[in-house]
């Protein structure tokens, strides 16, 4: 099983804005944190917007969630995207060949979840749960 990409997206922008708790971060930052792109992070954020999961700052592109991280579900937010839901290509064959592989967060995340009961793990699973299980290698800096 495979998650979209706009999932991925989805996941990887909502785990940046998770650790900034109130702040609003902008999508320069997110972009660089998680190697997405701003165009490509753009829809997603708009998506968000539209299922009340997100809000934006006074300036363009600069966002944060708009509730608190244990209380947004990541069933609630894969729906917000396309509603597909499944597991990244990364962990189902040889993650450590990907060029992003020590620095992903949807990696480290998925990675901690078994192909088989991951589904049953992750409906009711919070955002901030979520967090907890990403483990950035002690190089990547994970705030700012």
């Amino acid at each position: 099983m495979k998650l979209a990409t706009k999932e991925r997206y989805a996941l990887g922008l909502m785990l940046e804005l998770a650790k900034h708790a109130d702040e609003f971060v902008s999508l320069t930052t997110i972009s660089t944190h998680q190697a997405i792109s701003v165009a490509s992070l753009r829809p997603v954020a708009q998506a968000l917007i539209r299922a009340g999961l997100i809000e934006t700052g006074g300036e363009p592109d600069r966002y944060r969630l708009a509730g608190r991280p244990e209380q947004i579900r990541l069933i609630t937010l894969f729906g917000a995207t396309d509603g597909r839901f499944a597991c990244t290509d990364c962990t189902e064959t040889e993650p450590e060949k990907c060029r992003r592989y020590r620095v992903c967060a949807n990696m480290h995340f998925w990675e901690g979840l078994s192909e088989t009961d991951w589904p049953a793990q992750v409906k009711n699973m919070t955002l901030k749960e979520a967090l907890a299980h990403v483990v950035y290698p002690a190089h990547v800096k994970t705030t700012g």
